[in-house]
């Protein structure tokens, strides 16, 4: 399925079958953008993914291997090559810094897993939720997907809220299947849908238009 106009520069053809993996940074957004994880990036995921506050409410073991971050990335790499994961670094664009990783995982019969962590000296500027409107769409747009779940704890409530400013809603709470913690934690059954997705930007896009035009007629008749 061809990728829609605004996507060609970024990623060409998206392909279903073998999937498609993009090679470059992409998708400028609030000052973030999405660059495709590699060894290169090992270093900086290393010292953030180290920090013990990352993983209280993430996968990531504490402590962290000391060849964890490189090792992830070359298990990871094959299966972003079949078009069954999407990582990403999250990158601030006016210095260059790696600030996160965001992930689309157990990529399938349209569908996916969303998954992503801020680096703790970067919480509180939004990062999660700016850089993951580029991963909706991308999965939307260039994947082909229809719906995006994610499974946060419930005890997690700033991962929680991203997902509400994102537009998620939440279908379930079930018991907790993660061997890191035990059956006393609950985890939050969050899916968006592409209708749901595409008449959200709609609106924003049209309520962009407006303000606009009204700012515009404010300036004329001042």
């Amino acid at each position: 399925m061809p990728v829609p106009h605004r996507f060609v520069e970024w990623f060409g053809s998206a392909n279903r079958r073998t999937g498609y993996y993009p090679s470059h940074c992409f998708g400028v957004r609030d000052s973030l953008s999405l660059d495709p994880v590699r060894l290169y990036h090992a270093g900086a995921i290393q010292r953030l993914a180290s920090h013990p506050k990352i993983a209280e409410t993430t996968n990531i073991p504490q402590p962290y291997p000391k060849d964890g971050a490189a090792s992830w990335i070359i298990s990871a790499m094959p299966r972003q090559m079949a078009g069954v994961e999407y990582s990403f670094a999250i990158m601030r664009e006016d210095d260059d810094t790696l600030v996160g990783v965001t992930s689309l995982m157990n990529v399938g019969q349209g569908e996916a897993e969303l998954g992503y962590w801020i680096g703790y000296p970067y919480w509180g500027n939004g990062y999660a939720t700016k850089a993951n409107r580029l991963v909706l769409e991308f999965a939307f747009e260039s994947v082909c997907l229809d719906t995006i779940y994610a499974r946060p704890l419930l005890r997690n409530a700033a991962s929680c809220r991203v997902l509400d400013k994102l537009g998620f809603d939440l279908v379930d709470v079930v018991e907790n299947v993660f061997p890191k913690w035990d059956n006393t934690d609950s985890l939050g059954m969050y899916e968006i849908e592409k209708v749901y997705w595409s008449s959200r930007c709609n609106s924003a896009e049209s309520r962009e238009g407006f303000d606009n035009v009204s700012s515009a007629a404010a300036t004329m008749g001042s």
